[in-house]
């Protein structure tokens, strides 16, 4: 068996010319050494490391380490985005960037997923920025932010792909332990476990530095620089060797800016077990607030939006209005309606009380009343209205969340892609308005390698080949989703510009407009991939 030592020497390290790369949250080691320039990791450690790569490697590209911190975000280092030495900006990063998940050994393809950078959000002081993800990764668990600093002589265990003792570009995740000796605040001092251990190398930028409180891995840093890379794969064995990590312990605020993905809510009443909606699907103010089947139609779907005091303004998805008291009213059995939203209008504050059932009361703080459905009724179309609060089950509503889909715009004709409302099998995928009608929206979901499902928010189908033919010309359906079948992953690789095509891993067709058609109603079909853009579609 290898000593510790001989592992640390063979090390791997393949970035080229970066020297620092960040990750979301640290953990704190007190095991045994197994780190950068250290030990393979495990299929099953460490899922959350990242290797970001940025640009293609044969046009000047480099690579990183970062590490999943949300299922739509990436942290590492935000020098591995600078251009010629200029500060990274907010937005699309300049050079098409694809991040790498739970996959330790590259060259196992058949595990972990490939995902495409669509934005960029560089923290103004620190060298850290979160990536954003063209497609959600669900079931990796993201690592937990720590929330203390990392003491001096407290020990990290730091994850990267770097360059190695004798590997310039290796395939193989790696960790070790390190010792914080020091530090000035926001960056924090590292050295080797031994004189001889090797890292930070090259690569290795934005690596987590990771502890372990209670049984939890929290991340507490991330690689920010190697102070000489001495051993690393291009250095002399006698170069300084340890570097610096960037905390990000303390920058919970910060990550909770841009972590939070919108919500929506539907409210299913107990007594009838049907949803709030607005009458005919209106969209006008003073519209009546109902109950209805649940369907899954966008006025079915609400905003619960902070307001002063701890109280929620209640606001429609579909019409963007908030529900309040007919005419400013305070008596009971007046009716709710949907109005203009604006702070000031106290009839539109609600103060949401969840018991130990999962129920919540919605009671309007402006009247003291509780939303109620009008005679208890158990029919589509029963008013919403104020009564007094009691136990009655038509006051009790259960709020079922989940984050809101997003649209899929063409950049042929500006429509996006939808299925006419409809929620059925087989239904045709078809250009749309780009609006928030709720069949115009997706959910992306990463499936394995490169691949990702496209799942129809309202009906919560998959776009799929209709008959699950390879043939060019098939036109696209909505099918329920079914992880196992090709005919339903669809590659999506974003490039400079922020477009990706969207080429379907059984018929290895593009996905394209029926005769490049621009008028909603338009077929969706696959067809040969080509620069034609009305195979270009922005997510």
């Amino acid at each position: 068996m290898s000593t510790l030592r001989e592992v640390l020497r063979n090390r791997r390290s393949w970035f080229a010319g970066l020297l620092a790369l960040s990750l979301p949250t640290a953990v704190l080691w007190t095991g045994t050494a197994s780190a950068v320039g250290g030990d393979p990791a495990t299929t099953d450690q460490y899922r959350f490391v990242t290797k970001v790569d940025v640009g293609k490697a044969d046009s000047g590209g480099r690579s990183c380490t970062g590490a999943l911190v949300a299922p739509r975000w990436v942290v590492t280092a935000k020098n591995c985005f600078s251009e010629n030495g200029q500060p990274v900006a907010a937005g699309r990063p300049a050079r098409p960037t694809r991040v790498t998940i739970a996959r330790p050994d590259l060259t196992r393809t058949d595990t972990g997923y490939a995902v495409s950078v669509v934005e960029l959000a560089p923290h103004p002081d620190r060298d850290v920025v979160l990536a954003k993800l063209a497609v959600p990764v669900t079931d990796v668990a993201p690592v937990r932010l720590a929330t203390a600093a990392p003491a001096t002589d407290s020990v990290l265990r730091v994850a990267g792909y770097g360059r190695t003792a004798t590997e310039w570009v290796p395939d193989q995740l790696r960790t070790a332990t390190f010792k914080v000796t020091g530090g000035d605040g926001a960056v924090l001092d590292i050295a080797g476990s031994d004189a001889q251990q090797v890292g930070p190398c090259k690569g290795d930028a934005g690596g987590p530095g990771l502890r372990e409180v209670n049984g939890t891995v929290e991340l507490a840093a991330i690689t920010h620089t190697a102070k000489g890379q001495g051993g690393c794969l291009g250095s002399r064995a006698d170069d300084p060797r340890g570097g610096t990590q960037t905390r990000v312990d303390d920058l919970g605020a910060w990550f909770g800016q841009h972590l939070n993905e919108p919500v929506l809510n539907v409210m299913v009443g107990e007594s009838a077990n049907m949803c709030l909606a607005m009458t005919g699907s209106s969209m006008e103010p003073r519209a009546h607030a109902i109950q209805w089947k649940c369907s899954g139609a966008a006025d079915q779907d609400w905003q619960l939006r902070p307001r002063a005091g701890g109280l929620f303004e209640v606001r429609n998805d579909r019409s963007d209005l908030c529900l309040a008291t007919d005419d400013g009213k305070k008596e009971p059995r007046t009716h709710v309606v949907q109005w203009h939203c604006r702070d000031g209008n106290a009839d539109q504050n609600w103060q949401l009380t969840k018991d130990d059932r999962g129920y919540t009361e919605l009671r309007n703080t402006y009247t003291g009343l509780c939303l109620a459905i009008e005679n208890d009724s158990k029919e589509n179309g029963g008013h919403v209205l104020l009564w007094h609060c009691n136990a009655n089950l038509d006051q009790n509503w259960m709020i079922k969340s989940r984050v809101e889909g997003r649209l899929i715009r063409s950049e042929s004709s500006s429509l996006c892609i939808g299925t006419g409302g409809a929620t059925g099998n087989d239904t045709h995928a078809v250009l749309a308005a780009c609006d928030n009608a709720n069949d115009s929206e997706w959910h992306l979901r990463a499936r394995r390698g490169s691949y990702a499902e496209l799942r129809n928010d309202r009906s919560g189908k998959c776009l799929s080949l209709a008959g699950a033919s390879p043939n060019r010309g098939t036109h696209v359906v909505q099918q329920p989703c079914d992880d196992g079948v090709a005919h339903q992953n669809w590659l999506v690789d974003v490039d400079a510009n922020g477009l990706t095509k969207l080429r379907n891993q059984h018929g290895g067709y593009c996905l394209a407009i029926e005769a490049d058609g621009k008028q909603a109603g338009a077929h969706l079909l696959q067809w040969d991939c080509n620069a034609n853009t009305d195979q270009f579609w922005r997510l």
